[in-house]
């Protein structure tokens, strides 16, 4: 009977030890970084075009699945694509500095309106 006590209460700590294991390793980095990593190797060494591709292909690839599984909101981009979005946005840009305003001008008291095309203007010195 004894030796029935164990043997169950060693099934179930087997269990308990196993269930908690994979959790750990489920949020283990380095445990996952490993099978990332041997599924990038596997990937160059046995994928029929696996030469061709670079780490970088790879990894930007697995960056993109990600990061887009997050939510439809979030894209990864490569470094030269957030370089091209963060010079747009920070307000960085060339160009002659031109600001439209829609203003009545002269223009305007002469009759023209918004399609209207100017051809030849006489110019003032």
């Amino acid at each position: 009977m004894v030796l029935g006590v164990l043997l169950v209460n060693l099934a179930i700590g087997a269990k308990v030890y196993s269930e908690s294991d994979a959790n750990s390793s489920a949020n283990d980095p380095h445990a996952n970084l490993d099978l990332f990593v041997n599924v990038l190797e596997r990937i160059r060494r046995d994928y029929v075009d696996g030469g061709e591709l670079t780490y970088e292909d790879l990894v930007h690839g697995a960056l993109r699945g990600m990061i887009g599984m997050l939510d439809p909101h979030s894209e990864f981009m490569p470094p030269t694509r957030y370089s091209h979005l963060m010079d747009d946005t920070e307000g960085r840009f060339g160009g002659v500095g031109v600001q439209p305003h829609r203003t009545r001008s002269d223009g305007g008291h002469a009759g023209l309106r918004g399609r209207h095309h100017v051809r030849r203007s006489h110019r003032e010195d």
